[in-house]
């Protein structure tokens, strides 16, 4: 039991701290400060809904919370509802970031609080959140408490989904000219996918202190595919750590093109 409690505080610190105070260091180790802004190039469709909404999973996993053809009909009436508002609110918080992003990468702004949930400076985008938690209670609703933690579970496994194909976008080399990876960087996540499949290998949580080679790219990818889900979230970590704003805004624009879905 304490070694779950253990496992269970190194995944919390991993998801809090590592977005705010690793993206300082990665920068630093990914750039050389030169390079002009492309955030307007990057193409993104506005038109696709998070698989993390609640409708969206319940319509995804009748199954698995056995729903009637009736209780589907709802939830469908739900997300076809809320679906315009949260699109909306979507693009206001990309509108946020791209902001924020480009002030980051001008070297105009820095990141420095904790941000453990919630940025003040975020707020005018936090209508999202709230949008999100209502739509969540309509179909909580439909489902019934003996159901709700059905629908968590599947939140969770969404979440490992989406942080395994961020990851294995990063590695593959396959994203490298949208995400405008240098050499530099190509290297540097060549040895990360190594040292990753290293640590997966030896059967340590989360990190490995030793000598280890460079694997070929495929072999390391196989390896890192058999990571558990908590793994799956450190690696991402790590390895977004070497991207710079405008590639992660980037990273984030392919990975809806392969996982966000329309309004049914």
């Amino acid at each position: 039991m304490e070694t779950r409690k253990v496992r269970f505080y190194v995944l919390l610190a991993a998801a809090t701290a590592l977005p705010s105070t690793g993206y300082l260091m990665g920068f630093t180790k990914a750039q050389t400060g030169e390079g002009a802004d492309w955030s307007g190039t990057i193409a993104v469709n506005h038109e696709l809904l998070s698989p993390e909404i609640a409708g969206v999973m319940a319509l995804q996993h009748v199954r698995d919370l056995k729903l009637s053809d009736r209780e589907r009909e709802s939830i469908l009436k739900i997300i076809r509802a809320d679906g315009p508002d949260l699109l909306k609110a979507q693009r206001v918080e990309w509108g946020h970031d791209v902001k924020m992003a480009q002030k980051l990468y001008s070297g105009e702004e820095i990141i420095l609080e904790f941000n453990a949930g919630f940025s003040v400076r975020k707020a005018d985008a936090e209508a999202l959140r709230h949008l999100e938690f209502e739509h969540l209670g309509r179909v909580e609703q439909i489902l019934g408490k003996s159901r709700w933690p059905i629908l968590f579970k599947i939140r969770d496994q969404k979440l490992a989904d989406i942080e395994k194909v961020q990851l294995l976008l990063i590695l593959s080399g396959e994203t490298a000219d949208e995400l405008h990876l240098s050499d530099r960087q190509q290297n540097q996540f060549a040895r990360l996918a190594s040292y990753q499949a290293k640590v997966v290998e030896v059967k340590k949580l989360y990190g490995f202190d030793g000598d280890y080679e460079t694997l070929p790219k495929g072999q390391a990818l196989r390896m890192l595919k058999t990571a558990d889900s908590g793994q799956i979230t450190y690696f991402f970590r790590q390895a977004e750590d070497f991207l710079d704003p405008i590639q992660q805004l980037e990273l984030k624009a392919l990975t809806m093109d392969r996982i966000y879905v329309p309004i049914p």
